[in-house]
């Protein structure tokens, strides 16, 4: 069986499990699929991919395990389509945003040939900008905001308190404590 084979929507088994939010199996089934090396970046009919799917629909241990697997940060087929990284602001999904940001601001290990988190890293820091902050300020996402912010001034990642500032949802609950 083909694990690229589309259904007559046109989702691919590897779209339809990324998009499956807050459904554990849709995990076991993603790893699954990588292991039958499904292809990463087929497209839906609205030209978007599963890396996408996982993004939009809050799945941040998936949209990292497809980046591992070497699925492309900035597929979206020519539509209108956001980026995923606005798909995850535009959602509210704060541990999106803050994996993919942690993603951006990575930087290979000295002397380490990974091309592929290098393209990563820098397809996601070119999808991070300031309108996407003042969007997510606009649509009431502070915490998603306020981390756009840091990325953008360069103190994402700094370590403070015992605690490493990219950390969203640590940040969002000292702030209702």
């Amino acid at each position: 069986v083909d694990p690229s084979l589309a259904a007559p929507d046109g989702r691919t088994p590897l779209i339809a499990a990324a998009s499956a939010a807050g459904d554990a199996k849709a995990g076991y089934l993603v790893c699954l699929l990588l292991q039958k090396r499904a292809a990463l970046d087929d497209v839906d009919p609205e030209g978007r991919t599963a890396f996408w799917h996982a993004c939009a629909s809050g799945q941040s241990h998936t949209a990292a395990a497809l980046l591992d697997a070497g699925a492309c940060a900035s597929a979206v087929a020519e539509t209108q389509a956001p980026s995923p990284l606005a798909a995850a602001v535009a959602a509210g999904h704060a541990g999106v945003v803050a994996m993919l940001l942690d993603r951006a601001s990575a930087a290979p290990p000295p002397g380490a040939s990974n091309e592929g988190a290098a393209a990563a890293a820098a397809a996601l820091h070119s999808m991070v900008g300031p309108e996407l902050a003042a969007y997510a300020a606009r649509i009431d996402e502070g915490d998603i905001a306020d981390a756009l912010e840091r990325y953008l001034d360069g103190t994402w990642g700094v370590v403070s308190r015992g605690k490493q500032s990219g950390d969203a949802g640590a940040a969002k609950h000292a702030a209702a404590a």
